[in-house]
C-alpha cells in the first residue's frame, strides 16, 4: 500500500480514478455500487425467510469493513510521499478504459434504469 503514498500529488488522474473506484465499491451514492448493494440488501430484507435478516445484517457489516479499509488506501493516495517516487513516464493510454468505466459508473448510479431495465426483461 505505501506504493499509493502520494499517489494524488504525482499522478492526480490516476488517484482521483482509484477513488471514484473504490466509492463505487464501498456502495456510496451516486455510484452504481450503491444501486446493487441496495438492490441486493433489500431483497434480503423483504425475502419471507426470517434469517436472511441475519444475511443483510452481516452484508452491511462486511460493507462497512471494506469502506473502512479502502478509505485507508484513499487516504493513503492523499498523504505526502516521504521519498521521492520512481520516475515512471506518465502514459495517459492506459488510464482511458478506467476513465471510461469510472464515467459509466456515475452515469448508472445516477440513472440506475438504465441497466435495471435491460435485466428486467
Amino acid at each position: 500500500m505505501e506504493d499509493f503514498r502520494g499517489a494524488a500529488r504525482y499522478h492526480p488522474l490516476a488517484a482521483v480514478l482509484l477513488s471514484l473506484s473504490l466509492l463505487s465499491l464501498f456502495g456510496v451514492p451516486p455510484m452504481a455500487g450503491f444501486v446493487a448493494k441496495f438492490l441486493v440488501v433489500s431483497a434480503l430484507v423483504t425475502a419471507p425467510i426470517p434469517a436472511m435478516l441475519w444475511v443483510a445484517a452481516v452484508a452491511t457489516v462486511f460493507f462497512v469493513v471494506s469502506a473502512a479499509y479502502g478509505m485507508k488506501v484513499i487516504g493513503t493516495c492523499a498523504s505526502p510521499r516521504d521519498t521521492p517516487p520512481p520516475v515512471v513516464e506518465r502514459d495517459l493510454a492506459p488510464l482511458i478504459p478506467i476513465a471510461l468505466i469510472v464515467i459509466l459508473l456515475v452515469i448508472i448510479g445516477v440513472n440506475p434504469s438504465i441497466l435495471l431495465s435491460i435485466f428486467a426483461r
